[in-house]
């Protein structure tokens, strides 16, 4: 099986290797005058892409240890009134996060905590079985590769729980047409991730309905499914004992900056 930790940090190696300036033998000093330059011309450049991308709006930072030397943003985060885009500007993450939540899973495979066809009731605090195909266990491949049959046909506004860590600059009822599809506000109680998926998929929940699974048996076809990702997420969770936010942390972020930074500033001065 291929080490997943190795290819996660090798993708990141790539990139930052090609960022770097080969021809150099070392990375060169430069004056305050020609950094305020060089910040300039990057200031320039992103001008220059968001006024010709179909992207309508993006922001930028750079740091320097832990000194922040560059923020700014470009375009704007609602077209239609016109708002424009910050630094601070908040983004949704979306499918993004299934990137991280595979290769966790692949971690704890390697490790040796769980296998891919491992019933998912090994590793939950409660039970989910599909009410079409009661007779099917569902694995944790079934949610790697989107066949569960979990789907997320129930309504996100009223059903789906959510808090926001930060102030999203909107009043609930100011959000600008354009983003009010993408974005729900909850003025009741915050559910965790393992309250919410036992009320949407376990029988006496109080989201749950035999709609929230497809009509075909699991591991029969595949259909996407944030619902499977989270499920998946949440069994990361239980193995490793930690949140799945802390376990990106320690796994993904912080490894990289203990180690991996450090490597590739030696690469890069080479």
């Amino acid at each position: 099986m291929k080490n997943f930790r190795v290819l996660f940090f090798s993708v990141i190696a790539i990139v930052l290797l090609h960022s770097c300036n080969t021809n150099s033998k070392s990375a060169p000093r430069i004056t305050a005058d020609q950094f305020t330059k060089e910040l300039d011309s990057l200031d320039h450049k992103l001008t220059d892409i968001s006024k010709a991308s179909i992207i309508p709006g993006f922001a930028a930072q750079i740091l320097h240890g832990d000194e922040l030397i560059y923020a700014k943003g470009f375009g704007f985060s609602d077209l239609a009134n016109q708002h424009l885009f910050t630094p601070q500007t908040i983004h949704n993450l979306a499918s993004i996060s299934k990137t991280f939540i595979g290769v966790a899973i692949m971690l704890l495979v390697e490790e040796g905590k769980l296998a891919l066809d491992d019933p998912i009731n090994d590793f939950l605090p409660f039970e989910i079985w599909s009410p079409h195909f009661p007779e099917t266990v569902i694995t944790v491949r079934h949610l790697v590769s989107h066949t569960s049959s979990l789907n997320d046909n129930f309504d996100d506004g009223e059903k789906r729980a959510s808090e926001l860590k930060e102030p999203l600059g909107y009043k609930p009822d100011d959000i600008p047409e354009s983003l009010a599809e993408d974005i729900h506000y909850w003025d009741g109680t915050f559910l965790s991730l393992e309250k919410y998926l036992e009320q949407a998929f376990t029988p006496n929940g109080k989201f749950y309905e035999k709609g929230n699974f497809s009509n075909f048996k699991p591991g029969e076809k595949s259909e996407y499914s944030n619902e499977g990702s989270n499920l998946a997420a949440l069994i990361v969770e239980k193995v490793s004992g930690m949140p799945f936010s802390d376990f990106v942390n320690k796994q993904f972020f912080l490894a990289l900056l203990s180690i991996g930074f450090e490597h590739f500033k030696v690469i890069c001065s080479l």
